[in-house]
């Protein structure tokens, strides 16, 4: 069921993260299809087997922290950004990602800005 859900072989991902052997195997579906639906145009499959962790998390918190790096980083596209780094999808935005974010913009010119944004 587990390569299944991330199209990969069960142990590698099981070593990169445990705890998914917690999760009922109906759980790791309807929350892969969940990430699925926030990340339309983006094969989740490869997002998980980098970060399988990610489905350890309810989906309302992933969609949550989708929504704070599309609202305090409009210049890119959050879906780049999650296919790009999808661990920063699991990050704490607030004590995490947004005062790294503000001291970036505080340090940089919005030309540098962009550029490190870029994915």
């Amino acid at each position: 069921a587990i390569e299944r859900v991330f199209g990969a072989p069960a142990p590698r991902l099981l070593k990169r993260s445990p705890q998914i052997l917690s999760l009922d195997t109906a759980l790791l579906d309807a929350r892969r299809q969940a990430l699925q639906k926030i990340l339309p145009d983006i094969d989740v499959g490869s997002i998980l087997r980098r970060a399988p962790a990610l489905l350890s998390y309810s989906s309302s918190t992933l969609r949550s922290n989708y929504e704070c790096l599309t609202a305090n980083i409009p210049e890119v596209p959050a879906s780049q950004l999650v296919r790009a780094q999808p661990t920063l999808w699991c990050s704490n935005m607030t004590s995490n990602v947004l005062p790294k974010l503000a001291r970036l913009r505080q340090l940089t010119s919005e030309e540098e800005f962009m550029r490190l944004c870029r994915p």
